[in-house]
Order: structure tokens, then sequence, then C-alpha cells
């Protein structure tokens, strides 16, 4: 859409720039050459998309987390690097435990992406001696294969 929107007016050149880093000639072998995306999905040695590691939908495991360390869910915080002061904002906007600990679950979530994994959560947990509670999620992890992007 922004590509055929640059061509209607006389911006050629930037579409023109567009094509030319949307993709990477590599040499290989014989003097062919291989294209490679840069930026979506991974290809192969062969050119064939590469299979990622299944992932978890981690936010999945938020009721669990949150019915089990709501208490301690600045302890978690810092665990997974919020600062002071985020913890302080998280405290601030939401009245009570478990929803300042969902507020910042959520947070984590959308703030690392595809790093706010199942397993970062359980390091987290194991770091506030919720090792119980970590065990818990690994438990139910095999049931949920898809991931939260």
């Amino acid at each position: 859409m922004f590509v055929e929107n640059l061509t209607r007016g006389d911006h050629q050149h930037i579409v023109d720039q567009l094509k030319r880093t949307s993709t990477q000639d590599e040499p290989t072998e014989g003097g062919k050459k291989k294209t490679k995306r840069r930026h979506g999905s991974q290809l192969s040695d062969n050119g064939t998309p590469a299979k990622r590691p299944k992932q978890v939908k981690v936010s999945t495991y938020f009721d669990k987390v949150v019915d089990g360390v709501s208490s301690d869910w600045d302890d978690l915080a810092r665990k997974l690097n919020f600062t002071e002061n985020q913890i302080k904002v998280i405290a601030e906007m939401r009245p009570d435990q478990n929803r300042r600990c969902r507020e910042m679950l959520w947070t984590w979530r959308n703030r690392d992406g595809q790093a706010a994994t199942l397993q970062a959560l359980k390091k987290a947990l194991i770091n506030i001696k919720q090792k119980h509670l970590a065990e818990r999620l690994e438990d139910s992890s095999d049931s949920s294969e898809s991931s939260d992007d």
C-alpha cells in the first residue's frame, strides 16, 4: 500500500530505494545470486522458509500467575526488569494486587515482544521463590503451541 501510494506521485526514487533495500542479493557457489529477505521470515540455506521452534502463547498463563503471586507482583516485576518508577505507576493505576499483577504481565509481554517467553516468566518466578508455580506452568505448556504474535 505504501509503495503504491508513492508511485502515484513524483516519488519513484523512494520506491526504487525501498525495493533495493527490502531484499539482499548474496553470491553463492557457482556465481549465482540468491535473494534473502532482510526482514520477515528467515530462509534456510536451500531457500525454503526456516522452521522456528514452537512457541507457546505466554499470555495463556497469566491467570495462573495472577492467582499464584499477585501479592508479590512487584517482586516479579523487578525480576522482569521493571524500574521502580514503572512499578509505582502500575501501583497507582490499578486498585488491587490482582489487577496490578495482570497489568504488569501485559506490559511486560507488550514491551518485550518475542522475548517475553514462558521460559523467561518461569525463570523470574523461580527467582522470587515461586518454583512450584513455575513447575505448574511447565506442566501445562505442552497443550499450547501458538505464538502470542
